[in-house]
């Protein structure tokens, strides 16, 4: 079921329990279910990003609590009544340096990850890069401090079927930390929030910076900025902006707008002229 340093284990616990901190446990395809807190810095890792998946229960808090802990080419789902009924999947303790995802399918949570606020010593970095969110119920990020910095990167976010949750502050990316800056960079976002308010981006923070994205069929709710929060940046540039027949739009949809919210002074028209500098960006 599962290795770790060339030994097997019948069970992921098992493993888990076998490893030590920067180990590497591989997983078979198959199921599997977290329902322990991870206090060791291990990476978990997946034989398949979509075969290989991890049951994800709610509300163990909190639940990633060493100073390195990455999880790779998984599917992770939220147990526990799913997206549309309240809980928190993924939350730091106090010896949470570095949370990393990567190449992961992460759907059916309410809330995927929210921090703490009371301990401001052990600022986190969180990474999650070519990841796909799909049936989130309220947040993907739920950010109010305790972070250092947040980068997404190169994920597919389809927000139809997303934010369902009738709540006023149902929003993907709320990021409340005054501290903490936040990169987006490379993503493909795709659809309106069908909730009732709130935005893709509920701003903040010191600044959040919007870059080299695709956003596709995005007509509403994209950015809340909140009222009475210091910081408030959000800077939108160098994305392109389709409807939903793809085609390109030939200016800055009109609800990147608020207080502390730059437009777009340059926007693409094509993936191709996107993709290409994008790839400029990152050779710099």
């Amino acid at each position: 079921v599962a290795t770790v340093g060339g030994k097997d284990y019948a069970s992921f616990k098992d493993a888990y329990t076998g490893a030590s901190n920067g180990d590497t446990i591989l997983l078979i395809d198959g199921e599997y279910n977290l329902d322990f807190k991870i206090t060791k810095s291990v990476t978990i890792k997946g034989s398949s990003q979509a075969n290989t998946i991890l049951n994800v229960t709610k509300d163990i808090n909190p639940n990633v609590n060493a100073s390195n802990i990455k999880f790779m080419n998984l599917t992770l789902k939220g147990s526990g009544a799913g997206a549309d009924a309240s809980g928190v999947y993924f939350q730091d303790g106090e010896n949470l340096e570095t949370l990393t995802f990567e190449n992961c399918n992460i759907y059916n949570m309410n809330t995927f990850i929210k921090t703490r606020t009371s301990d401001t010593s052990h600022p986190v970095v969180y990474n999650i890069v070519n990841c796909n969110f799909d049936g989130n119920g309220q947040f993907i990020l739920w950010i109010n401090g305790n972070t250092k910095s947040i980068n997404i990167e190169g994920c597919n976010i389809d927000l139809t079927n997303s934010g369902k949750v009738n709540n006023v502050n149902g929003s993907m990316f709320r990021i409340l930390d005054a501290d903490c800056n936040v990169t987006f960079y490379n993503n493909y976002v795709l659809g309106t929030l069908p909730a009732t308010s709130g935005g893709i981006f509920e701003s903040g923070c010191a600044q959040i910076d919007v870059q080299y994205n695709t956003f596709k069929d995005v007509t509403d709710r994209i950015v809340l900025v909140r009222a009475g929060k210091s910081g408030n940046a959000i800077v939108f540039n160098n994305n392109l902006y389709l409807d939903a027949s793809d085609v390109v739009l030939n200016a800055v949809p009109s609800k990147v707008t608020g207080t502390g919210v730059t437009a777009d002074a340059n926007i693409y028209n094509s993936e191709d002229a996107r993709e290409a500098g994008y790839q400029e960006f990152i050779a710099q």
